[in-house]
């Protein structure tokens, strides 16, 4: 094992230790190395949301108050592709049109990850239990029942690639 290898492992155990465990997390996360990577995207994303806005009903308004150019750290270079069950909607979004949604505080892209991040939020495992899963080169994680994200290796780093809503309304 190489000290660069060494140096992440010890980092992805720091990270499991030190990240506050009001989620259940599967077994499978001890067998797959990089969902520390996963698991600090989505605890950023949480924290554009205060305590009190995560306790009321979902808003928009109440959220997505991050850092934009720490967030797009998180995103993959070539864009995400967002999809949403409700309506069979997908669609792609360049890195600089997701900085453009998120300076505007709006859009179909900023929204669904402010509720990624009000979901996530919620202490109860059918919102936020996290699963874990590597198809190929990427990881697979699976917020309760509600979102799947898939991220995509770049050199030492995993970026979020695609992000789909699955919770059928209605």
């Amino acid at each position: 094992m190489s000290k660069a290898e060494a140096v992440l492992h010890l980092a992805t155990l720091l990270t499991l230790v030190t990240v506050p465990r009001p989620h259940s997390w599967t077994p499978t996360q001890s067998v797959i190395p990089d969902t520390a990577q996963a698991i600090a995207f989505l605890e950023f994303l949480k924290s554009g949301e205060d305590d009190a806005a995560r306790k009321r009903g979902f808003a928009v308004v109440r959220g997505g108050y991050w850092n934009n150019e720490r967030m797009l750290k998180f995103v993959d270079s070539t864009g995400v592709t967002f999809s949403d069950v409700n309506g069979d909607t997908t669609w792609h979004l360049s890195r600089a049109r997701i900085r453009y949604q998120f300076a505007r505080r709006s859009g179909a892209a900023f929204a669904m990850l402010v509720h990624l991040a009000h979901i996530y939020g919620q202490p109860e495992p059918e919102y936020s239990k996290l699963t874990f899963s590597a198809d190929g080169q990427d990881l697979i994680v699976t917020v309760g029942n509600w979102y799947r994200l898939t991220f995509t290796h770049r050199g030492q780093s995993l970026r979020a690639s695609k992000i789909e809503y699955l919770m059928k309304e209605g």
